[in-house]
């Protein structure tokens, strides 16, 4: 999105707040006045919602633009994957889950930086491959088969975490 705003709105850059929720415009002269519609237009034909702040905007520490999308997307994947060896190791997965971080940070980082390129969340690729250099068998199903129910829900017949079961319709 960044990119394409870059380059339909030149000589304008665009950057976003770490979760993406608010969009920046930058020129080096003064901006048009009719800016903030065609802004919005462009981001709602993308598929997004586009809102101009009536009001200052809030404080933001740091903003991202294109050329920043793919720090943002590393330190975002080894934040959470962080979070996930806590969970797998809380929920009993397997022993030791520490050993698949850098696995988990590259499913992530993959996923993360398609998004970027495309715009969509695809089904994230995880690499059973990776699993096995550092589990056996039956952990890196176990690691996979957790990772699957993460990334894109319950399975068919298989409750999610408020017990509900996802049934055929």
């Amino acid at each position: 999105m960044l990119a394409r705003l870059d380059q339909d709105l030149a000589p304008l850059r665009f950057s976003v707040d770490r979760e993406g929720a608010l969009l920046r415009a930058q020129a080096e002269e003064d901006l048009p006045e009719d800016l903030g519609a065609r802004v919005s237009a462009l981001v709602e034909e993308m598929g997004f919602i586009a809102v101009e702040l009536a009001d200052k905007p809030p404080a933001i520490p740091r903003w991202f633009g294109f050329a920043a999308v793919d720090e943002l997307s590393q330190e975002e994947a080894s934040v959470l994957a962080e979070r996930w060896i806590e969970e797998l190791e809380a929920e009993d997965v397997i022993a030791e889950p520490r050993r698949v971080i850098e696995t988990l940070q590259a499913v992530l980082l993959d996923t993360f930086r398609s998004a970027a390129r495309t715009g969509m969340v695809d089904t994230p690729h995880i690499d059973e491959t990776a699993l096995l250099v550092v589990l056996d068998g039956s952990e890196a199903e176990a690691v996979k088969r957790w990772l699957e129910r993460k990334l894109i829900g319950p399975f068919l017949g298989e409750p999610d975490p408020e017990g509900r079961t996802r049934d055929d319709e």
